[in-house]
């Protein structure tokens, strides 16, 4: 789904084409840079909870996150990823092992690699708690004063709240969301990755609320029936 150009969209979500466009381009940098980091671990024989990393380290790991975002040439986003796990191991690689790191982020970014198809299966699991998630927790959330209502208090010298946090709900979401996406092993960029995750959610329950009453629910009610029939 992330790798492919294009994609048949439902025709409720065509005023959503450009949101649609930035969930799968952010699902795909977090599988690929996700996957390039776990194989970083397993080169370094470190496990991915247990990598801590320099200045120098994060450094490379942020160029790298950039690179991925500019839809860079496997020569120039493998050289990125070399510096970085040389960073790890402190010493440089062998030439057999700089082209075979080349030929793993290529195979990695067409979608040949074991490691990316199994974070491929668990971002489209992501994405599928991020909807039941965001519609429970409305439900939920529903008929709550706003804490600032309940406390009655405002003061003026505490600092700015983030926009990201001043929804109840949405906090709520985005420190699931967090825990969620790297129990599911999807560690790189998750902070996008989680924001990206929220849209989309919101996305199809607003399409839900549009249309689940006149469109989704009477076509869901035609299948069962076509299923029974047969």
């Amino acid at each position: 789904m992330f790798l492919r150009e294009s994609i048949n969209m439902p025709e409720v979500l065509a005023l959503d084409a450009g949101l649609v466009k930035e969930i799968r381009k952010n699902a795909r940098i977090s599988v690929i840079g996700s996957t390039l980091f776990l194989h970083v671990c397993n080169i370094s024989g470190i496990p991915a909870s247990q990598l801590s990393l320099s200045s120098k380290s994060q450094c490379h790991m942020n160029k790298v996150e950039s690179l991925l975002k500019t839809n860079p040439s496997y020569d120039l986003l493998s050289e990125g990823l070399m510096l970085f796990i040389e960073d790890i191991i402190k010493k440089t690689l062998e030439p057999e092992k700089v082209s075979f790191y080349r030929n793993l982020t290529e195979r990695v970014c067409i979608g040949n690699d074991p490691v990316f198809k199994l974070l491929d299966n668990r971002v489209r699991q992501f994405f599928k708690f991020s909807c039941k998630f965001n519609s429970d927790a409305s439900r939920t959330a529903k008929g709550r004063a706003p804490r600032s209502m309940k406390t009655g208090i405002c003061n003026l010298e505490v600092e700015p709240i983030s926009n990201e946090y001043r929804s109840p709900a949405k906090a709520h979401f985005l420190v699931q969301g967090q825990r969620e996406a790297k129990k599911l092993g999807l560690n790189f960029i998750s902070d996008d990755l989680v924001k990206t995750a929220y849209k989309a959610s919101n996305a199809i329950n607003h399409c839900v609320y549009l249309y689940g009453k006149d469109v989704l629910l009477p076509m869901l009610r035609q299948m069962i029936a076509i299923n029974l029939d047969e």
